[in-house]
């Protein structure tokens, strides 16, 4: 299943991705949701992602485990994170292309794959509310890129 959203930012490409790739906040936003996460940092040269995720968190009343790794990551065009929790698969790229100076385009697409039977279900039961929940992503990425604006406004001199 795939969700894709588009949003343009009024806002430089460097202060979009400087707020997209704030990961010690995503963290911290994760954190305050109890969600538990360990952070590991690698090195890019040998091979190894260069920050990785090992979260527990509770969905339906069962204990889930993600794991999660920063694949490739671009300051002039944005970012690939593929995770896997159970037997779903995933990927989510944030993209940003810069339409002027001071006007980016932030592109978050998240395309998930199954890879076991309760997987196949699960996904399945999601394409049933599809349209809730692209809604609903497209609403939070909506919310993120009007936060993102929003302190930039704030930040620079009027």
């Amino acid at each position: 299943m795939k969700l894709e959203s588009r949003e343009d930012i009024e806002a430089p490409l460097s202060v979009v991705f400087q707020a997209v790739s704030d990961f010690p906040a995503f963290e911290r936003l994760a954190f305050r949701r109890g969600i538990e996460v360990g952070v590991a940092t690698g090195d890019p040269e040998k091979g190894e992602p260069e920050r990785s995720w090992d979260a527990k968190f509770n969905y339906r009343g069962r204990e889930r485990r993600l794991k999660a790794a920063l694949v490739r990551i671009d300051p002039a065009q944005g970012y690939l994170v593929n995770g896997a929790v159970g037997g779903l698969e995933g990927d989510m790229i944030i993209d940003l292309v810069p339409l002027s100076r001071t006007r980016t385009r932030l592109t978050v697409c998240v395309d998930t794959r199954a890879k076991s039977l309760t997987a196949r279900l699960l996904l399945q039961t999601a394409k049933l509310t599809r349209a809730k929940i692209y809604r609903r992503f497209r609403r939070r990425v909506g919310q993120v890129a009007q936060d993102i604006e929003d302190r930039y406004n704030a930040m620079s001199p009027s």
